[in-house]
Formats: C-alpha cells, sequence, structure tokens
C-alpha cells in the first residue's frame, strides 16, 4: 500500500490548519437530487461499518508509525477486533466510534486526513464508482450531480443505517449530507469524507472543491458544500 508521507515521524504537515468551512445558504429554488425522506431529528441511527471504510485510517495509523500511540488510547477489549479487522467485515458501531476516538486523539493533519480520504475513494470505491460512470453515460451523460444522485447505493456498501440527501443549490454547486451516523462527530471522518467526494466526483468533471457547511454538524451528521467546473 502506498504512504502519504515520506517521513512518517513528521505527521502533523506543515500546513495543517483546517479545511475551509462554508458557509449555508438554504435557497427557496434548491433542488432535491437525493431528498431527505424523513426529518433530521427522526431518521435511525446507523448500527455497523464496513471494515472498508475503517482499513485506511489503520493505513495512516501504520505509515506514521503511531500504532503505539492510536492502541493505548483505544480499550483493550476492542485490540483483537481492529487487528484481525478485514475490508469485508462489519463493525458494531460502538467499535467503530471508538476506533475513530482514537483516531482523533493522534493528532493528524486535516489535510493528511483528506489525501487519505482522496487515496481511500480510489481504492476502495474506485471501481464500483467507475461502473456507476460507465452506466451514466450509456443512458444520457454522467456529471457531478448524476454521480450524486447514487450516493445512496454507494453509502449501502459501507454503512448499515443512516441516510443521505443531495440538494443542487447552483449550476455548479450542490450541497450533501450525511446523517444518522455517530461516526460522523469525529474529525478524521468528517475530514476524509471531504477528500472521498473530492476524487470520486473529479473522475467526471475538472475541478472540485468540497468545504464542510460546519452549522449543520451534529453528533450524527455533517454536511457539505461542493463546487465544481
Amino acid at each position: 500500500m502506498s504512504r502519504i508521507a515520506t517521513r512518517p515521524r513528521e505527521r502533523r504537515a506543515r500546513d495543517d490548519r483546517e479545511p475551509a468551512a462554508a458557509t449555508i445558504v438554504i435557497v427557496s429554488t434548491e433542488e432535491a437530487i437525493v431528498p431527505l425522506l424523513a426529518s433530521r431529528d427522526a431518521i435511525p441511527l446507523a448500527t455497523h461499518v464496513r471494515g472498508a471504510l475503517v482499513a485506511p485510517s489503520l493505513q495512516l495509523v501504520r505509515s506514521f508509525h503511531l500504532e503505539p500511540e492510536y492502541f493505548a488510547s483505544l480499550p483493550i477489549e476492542l485490540h483483537d477486533a481492529l487487528r484481525a479487522l478485514t475490508a469485508s467485515s462489519w463493525l458494531a458501531m460502538d467499535v467503530a466510534t471508538a476506533h475513530y476516538a482514537a483516531i482523533d486523539t493522534l493528532g493528524l493533519a486535516p489535510t493528511a486526513i483528506v489525501e487519505m480520504g482522496r487515496q481511500s475513494a480510489t481504492r476502495v470505491h474506485g471501481s464500483y464508482v467507475r461502473t456507476i460512470i460507465d452506466q451514466l453515460r450509456t443512458t444520457g451523460g454522467a456529471d457531478p450531480v448524476s454521480l450524486l444522485s447514487r450516493l445512496p447505493s454507494i453509502l449501502d456498501r459501507i454503512v448499515l443505517g443512516g441516510t443521505a440527501a443531495v440538494f443542487r443549490v447552483g449550476e455548479r454547486d450542490v450541497r450533501v449530507e450525511l446523517l444518522g451516523m455517530p461516526v460522523l462527530r469525529y474529525d478524521y471522518l468528517r475530514h476524509g469524507w471531504a477528500g472521498a467526494f473530492q476524487a470520486s466526483l473529479e473522475l467526471v468533471t475538472r475541478k472540485v472543491h468540497v468545504a464542510e457547511i460546519t452549522a449543520l454538524r451534529t453528533a450524527t451528521s455533517v454536511a457539505y458544500q461542493i463546487v465544481w467546473i
């Protein structure tokens, strides 16, 4: 597997600032690409996540030689489960949240996490996303909006429960919301998803900018403004 740093001990990148946040603008003319089918406070919480979602973060820990610090922050009764993790396995949500809580204690640079999110999207979802793109091209064309309309099917592969919504707010501007997932309270996953959206959408357009809408952040949800050219 590729490493994202040539000098692993230097885990804090020079530019370790938080990625830019977006200001929320909800307009009456926005179009629901993937509608929210329930009120935000009535969405059933996800119960499990796929090992494929968790594995890249463990790779990042290893690449920075931070396994001792990571396992010191992880409850000892969960060590065996995380050491034996496979991409096809399912982790109960309490195990996944403990994992990401331990990751967040390590002080990883947001820029490194975003890059790992990009790499994860390519490795974990790349073939599936490309299959979707091929299908879209045979039925009328692939662009960020049409690809994001398939977001629920992508999530179903890696999360049991929760939901997603996508709203078009401009010609090249959408708001994406992930909801009902307790793991979204952790910085690692919020930054990682930003990188994953960016990498996936750049398969169908030239340049993509992703920024979290922090006003919509909750303990179980995250929202992004996504703009492309």
